[in-house]
C-alpha cells in the first residue's frame, strides 16, 4: 500500500490523511480534482485521475466524447 503518491511536486502524505479511498489508490484529492498532473520518469506525458476506473490515465483519453 502506498504511503504518497508519485506526481511531480506532490508531497502529500496519504497516511495523514486518514482517507481509506484515497490511500488505498494512493491517490490524494488535490490530484484526483487536478484537471491534469505529471508523473516522474521519462514519460512525462500529462495524466488525469479516471474515477470511473480508479487510475491515472492519459490525458488524451479524456478529450472529445471519451470518459
Amino acid at each position: 500500500m502506498s504511503q504518497s503518491f508519485w506526481v511531480l511536486g506532490c508531497g502529500t502524505s496519504l497516511k495523514s490523511l486518514r482517507k481509506t479511498y484515497c490511500t488505498r489508490l494512493g491517490v490524494c484529492p488535490s490530484c484526483m480534482k487536478a484537471s491534469s498532473v505529471r508523473l516522474p520518469g521519462d514519460n512525462s506525458e500529462p495524466m488525469r485521475f479516471c474515477f470511473q476506473c480508479g487510475k491515472v490515465q492519459p490525458l488524451t483519453m479524456f478529450e472529445g466524447n471519451k470518459r
